[in-house]
């Protein structure tokens, strides 16, 4: 009994023993210790035959909780049972059909002890032991004999658990060193991580390690909070479905990630079943040798989504506690790194877009001047004798280009003004088609250069609480807009209607359009679609930023 830590191996070589030295059968049961059930470790027989039929009597006619004298009883009451003489009689009373009466006959057992596996006041489960087809009955002493086989195999059951709990204890406390130390690795990682593909990249190396993951993916969601795209990593960008790389958050079909993302909580399928529960459609996707599970999990910031991490294991298993509350760990590191390289981004993309500025500012500034300069250089070299009308072209480019410098430096003090909080409004009522009259005269030079039709269609009843300086400047920024976007010789429509307490004022132009992407940023300040066409074109990057805070 002390030659192996394994019990069942223990057991094994007890029945055998058992059955060579003591007995024709021999059953042993283990009480489970989460029901009140037993499970039938070993059945021995000398003939192999035998044994067989043993089994197939304890599969259909298992031991019942109630009886009295049965496998439930001694290990509920630690009291052995001993049949020196099973009568035939007996037997026949004790089948529960005609098909039990038949198996008990055919196995012929003539006399029976039942005894507990106990040790330290703990009850494993009992040792039965039957003679068939012999003159040899039990006594009391072979009961004793018993006991003392039930009693030393529970101790070697006990010293088994022992063992088994020790190693488990300390296979448990090397998993946990082991994530702590990939903890400190992804932390550090992650520290340094300054784009979202260096955060996946961490992520999935460490945390997929950790918990030996077949697969795992860090997706991103859009500005739109609609979409989520996954972020590119060749760790695993060649192992995940085209199809799942962008993954609608309200999609016609469940989805286990979206899920996680919309209701902002953990999403844990432990097993391929509950996966077809859940996810019926997801299911028949996969291939019978793809069954696996996922723990798919939000990734938050201060309470705001944005993104989702998802996780498969195969084969499938469930997730311990710990290994969840590991796997939510790395969530949240991975949802402030990535907000970091999103903060990051955006920071870099407004520096870029500074110093863009700056290069069109001053190219803007310096445009003006060389025809002031050639202006005044002509009024020169033609000195006080120049008639009237030969100093009117100067004098007039000499007004449009200060006029232009005029706007240039509005628009940057209303900007700062912006900043600082500092821009004040003069509300009153006004009329909304002498507010656009004025806005197409500032814009009337640019509609004009390039050639634009302009439709207005602004009816004369309608009136606006506002400031009318500011919305004139608002409208213009738009037809501005509108004009240097447009091929020469382009259709740009205003119109302006009633909408509730509200006026809607539209401006519509035939030009090159705006890319969806775009639009969630295009009141950011010093923001360009595309900077080459916008040097072109000219302009700050300032206008809608200044109508968007005016509005």
């Amino acid at each position: 009994l002390s030659a192996t830590l394994d019990f069942r191996a223990t057991l094994q070589a007890v029945a055998r023993l058992a059955v060579a030295k003591m007995a024709d059968y021999c059953f042993i049961d283990l009480a489970l210790p989460v029901s009140a059930e037993t499970e039938l470790l070993v059945v021995a027989h000398a003939e192999p035959e035998k044994a067989d039929l043993a089994r197939e009597l304890r599969r259909r006619y298992p031991p019942q909780p109630g009886e009295s004298r049965g496998v439930f009883h001694v290990i509920r009451t630690g009291e052995s049972v001993l049949t020196s003489l099973i009568p035939e009689e007996e037997l026949g009373a004790a089948a529960r059909d005609p098909g039990h009466r038949d198996l008990l006959r055919r196995l012929g057992m003539r006399s029976s002890m039942i005894v507990q596996m106990e040790a330290r006041g703990k009850t494993f489960g009992a040792i039965t032991l039957a003679t068939a087809g012999t003159l040899r009955h039990y006594t009391q002493a072979d009961l004793e004999l018993a006991e003392l086989l039930g009693r030393r195999a529970g101790v070697a059951i006990d010293n088994a658990l022992l063992y088994e709990g020790e190693a488990l204890a300390r296979a448990d406390a090397e998993r946990s060193a082991d994530r702590v130390a990939r903890l400190q690795v992804l932390t550090a990682a992650l520290s340094d991580a300054v784009t979202p593909v260096q955060v996946a990249t961490a992520v999935i190396e460490q945390g997929c390690a950790a918990l030996a993951g077949y697969l795992a993916g860090l997706w991103e969601l859009d500005e739109a909070q609609s979409t989520l795209e996954l972020v590119p990593s060749a760790v695993v960008q060649d192992r995940i479905a085209e199809a799942d790389r962008r993954l609608p958050v309200h999609g016609p079909a469940p989805m286990p990630l979206s899920d996680a993302v919309r209701g902002r909580e953990p999403v844990w399928l432990d097993s391929p079943e509950q996966l077809a529960a859940r996810y019926p459609e997801l299911a028949a996707q996969l291939r019978p040798d793809s069954r696996c599970t996922l723990a798919c999990l939000p990734l938050l910031v201060e309470g705001r989504c944005i993104g989702g991490l998802a996780l498969s294991f195969r084969p499938p298993r469930a997730l311990s506690r710990d290994e969840r509350t590991f796997l939510l760990t790395i969530a949240r590191h991975a949802a402030r790194a990535l907000h970091r390289a999103r903060l990051y981004d955006q920071a870099q993309a407004a520096s870029r877009a500074k110093d863009e500025f700056l290069a069109v500012l001053g190219h803007e500034l310096r445009n003006p001047l060389a025809p002031i300069r050639t202006a005044l250089e002509l009024m020169k070299l033609r000195g006080g004798e120049a008639l009237a009308h030969e100093r009117a072209l100067p004098v007039t480019v000499i007004e449009r280009q200060v006029k232009h410098l005029v706007r240039l430096v509005d628009d940057l003090l209303d900007v700062s003004r912006i900043t600082r909080g500092k821009v004040e409004l003069r509300r009153e009522p006004a009329v909304l088609a002498e507010i656009v009259a004025k806005a197409i005269e500032m814009s009337s030079p640019l509609l004009e250069e390039r050639k634009h039709a302009l439709t207005v269609a602004v009816p004369p009843e309608l009136r606006v609480d506002g400031d009318s300086a500011r919305l004139s400047q608002v409208v213009a920024n738009l037809l501005n807009n509108a004009a240097k976007y447009t091929e020469k010789g382009g259709r740009i429509t205003l119109s302006g209607e009633r909408v509730g307490d509200g006026v809607l004022l539209r401006v519509r132009d035939s030009g090159i359009g705006i890319a969806p992407e775009h639009l969630p940023r295009l009141t950011e300040r010093f923001y360009r679609v595309d900077g080459s066409r916008s040097r072109a074109t000219g302009g700050t990057g300032l206008g809608l930023a200044i109508v968007k805070h005016v509005v």
